[in-house]
């Protein structure tokens, strides 16, 4: 893996976000929050600034704390979202796991239950409904 991005006091954006991931196919996301929970999402389509969904279904969910994986319904929209004010997206429209509705990585981010993953992710990933970010990371997999 490739480390891509990592939210820092300087970098922590959504333009920032998009700068250094946009366009790179197969990538993890890292997250840990303020009060140490631990988790993530995988996609295998590239983030952009095109304010589209993508339908993925390879894509899931994950947290390290419960060492365990969401993966997706077979007949469920899911779905990324890439848009140039959001941050990671992942889940089907109208519902899902949205990262970063404010410009700024630390502030204001939020998770909803999603119909397009085994379970709810709901506090079980970040222990809420709302969350604050004190760690994010983004990595490509590199195919070798």
């Amino acid at each position: 893996m490739e480390l891509l991005y990592k939210a820092t006091p300087e970098e922590n954006t959504t333009d920032d976000f998009h700068r250094k991931c946009d366009n790179k196919d197969a990538t993890v996301v890292l997250i840990e929050t303020t009060k140490g929970r631990r988790f993530g999402g995988y996609t295998s389509l590239s983030w952009d600034s095109s304010s589209g969904w993508k339908n993925d279904l390879e894509s899931f969910l994950f947290s390290l704390d419960n060492n365990k994986k969401y993966e997706v319904i077979a007949n469920a929209a899911c779905k990324v979202y890439s848009n140039k004010g959001y941050g990671p997206w992942f889940g089907s429209n109208g519902s899902g796991f949205g990262l970063a509705y404010e410009k700024n990585f630390f502030i204001g981010n939020e998770t909803h239950r999603d119909k397009s993953y085994s379970t709810s992710v709901e506090n079980e990933l970040s222990g809420g409904k709302t969350f604050n970010i004190s760690k994010m990371e983004v990595y490509q997999i590199i195919n070798q």
